[in-house]
């Protein structure tokens, strides 16, 4: 998605929560920014954890604001998980993105934080489950366009 909105000429900033180690069981998390790429640690597996097994490095929400208030940003990718589900972590960045309305929101959630989200969300422009097919895909990306062109 993201190389398609980009090879439309669009500026896409935000990040992605990548796993350290094993996917699928990692040990922790980083964040990337998706413009630069630098990583930045997030959490990390702990045995006192603040929301479901894991500890979290403050400095790596106040980084992730940063890359999402870019100003030249047309969209922005945000990973939305039990912590934003509690209001907490990069709720306020998320809270902020939709406020200001300087780019198209792109929110990715884990099934079992969606029904939590819902309610305390703007209704979407449009919505993909994944994993979906490259024609399900560009559907998606031709839905989401206008929105940018609306700003």
């Amino acid at each position: 998605m993201i190389a398609r909105l980009r090879a439309r000429g669009w500026t896409v900033g935000g990040f992605l929560q990548e796993p350290l180690g094993d996917p699928g069981e990692p040990e922790g998390y980083v964040l990337v920014d998706l413009r630069s790429g630098e990583r930045v640690p997030l959490a990390r597996s702990s045995s006192t954890p603040e929301v479901c097994n894991w500890s979290f490095e403050p400095q790596a929400f106040a980084r992730a604001a940063e890359w999402c208030a870019a100003p030249e940003l047309d969209f922005v990718f945000l990973q939305l998980g039990p912590l934003e589900a509690g209001g907490e972590g990069h709720w306020p960045t998320v809270t902020r993105t939709l406020a200001e309305a300087h780019a198209v929101a792109v929110l990715g959630m884990r099934p079992n934080v969606l029904a939590r989200l819902a309610l305390r969300l703007p209704d979407p422009i449009a919505g993909l489950e994944l994993p979906v097919d490259d024609p399900g895909l560009e559907r998606f990306v031709d839905r989401i366009a206008p929105a940018r062109d609306a700003r």
